[in-house]
Formats: C-alpha cells, structure tokens, sequence
C-alpha cells in the first residue's frame, strides 16, 4: 500500500530491465490514483512498447492537461505511438515537433533528441516511400552525430533507399570512429 516503496520498485525494475514488473506497478499506482508526472510519461511508455496504444494515449491525453506548453518527451511518445501503430504521416508530425519543442529547452535536450529523432524521421519518410525528404533526415542525423552504421545497414525501413545512389553519398559521409 505504500506509494513510494512502489515509486522505487519502479525505478529499480526499470534500471534492472524487469519492465514487465515496472509496468504492473506503474499499474497499481496509475489505478490508485498515486502517480506522479514522470511514471505516467514511464507507464505510457510501457503501454506503447507493449501494444496498448489506446490506454498510452489517454496517459498521454492527460499529461498533456497538465503542461500547457509541449514538452519534447510527450511529443516524442506520440511519435512512437504513431510510428509503432503504423500510422508513419502522423508520427512524422509528432517528431517534428518533438524537435521544434527541444529547441526552447536549456543545455543538451536538443543534442539528445536530434540525432535520433533526425534518423528516425528519415526512417519515417523512408517507410511513406518519400526518399528524397527520407535522405535529407538522414543527412541531419548523420550531421548532428549519428553514426550507427550497423543500424543504417539492417535496418527494413531503408531497404529501397539503400539501392539509391544518393544513399552511397550519405552513407560516405559518415565521419569514422576513432
């Protein structure tokens, strides 16, 4: 019955990698109504990993009234909602988003989302069979430091972009590991 020996069920669970105890945690907190702010971003989270799109978005829905500004971590659960649920035009808007509200957030916040969700928007882009937009992406993230080239080579969503030349250019561009 204790909400906080649960809070710290949850952090350790989820730094252990024991998400599925983490979620049936997070559960019993969200249905006592003792949750705070970041386990219902964390449970929603859970809830989109595990293929619960619609309970994630009424945990999203609600965050969002609390925050009358967008908050990068939202948008950015969306966008994974979006993408996971296969619906790739809606999710390209949440991403975009997503980066527009990093930019007004203080210290690395821009850094950490914009490598990633660069690459990830071109994966997007890739997936609506738009190449041209899908390689620009893919050029932002390779610009702001990603350079996962095991990634770039087996992942499914740039299967046809692979084959393009402009890929190959791309691809050159990444800066080698020292």
């Amino acid at each position: 019955d204790n909400a906080n020996a649960r809070l710290i069920l949850v952090d350790i669970y989820t730094a252990l990698f024991k998400n599925r105890a983490a979620l049936e945690q997070l559960n019993y907190l969200y249905d006592s109504s003792q949750i705070n702010f970041q386990k219902r971003l964390l449970l929603a989270q859970f809830n989109i990993h595990a293929g619960q799109f619609e309970q994630a978005n009424a945990l999203l829905n609600k965050a969002e009234v609390i925050h009358p500004y967008v908050l990068p971590e939202i948008a950015d659960l969306r966008g994974r909602l979006n993408m996971l649920d296969n619906k790739p035009k809606e999710a390209i808007a949440f991403y975009l988003s997503t980066l527009n509200a990093a930019e007004f957030y203080p210290g690395n916040v821009l850094d950490t989302y914009a490598r990633f969700t660069c690459y990830t928007l071109s994966r997007l882009y890739a997936k609506t069979g738009n190449n041209k937009e899908a390689i620009n992406w893919l050029q932002s993230a390779i610009d702001n430091g990603f350079n996962y080239s095991f990634v770039l080579q087996n992942d499914p969503f740039m299967d046809d972009l692979r084959k393009t030349a402009k890929w190959k250019t791309v691809i050159n561009s990444i800066p080698a590991k020292k």
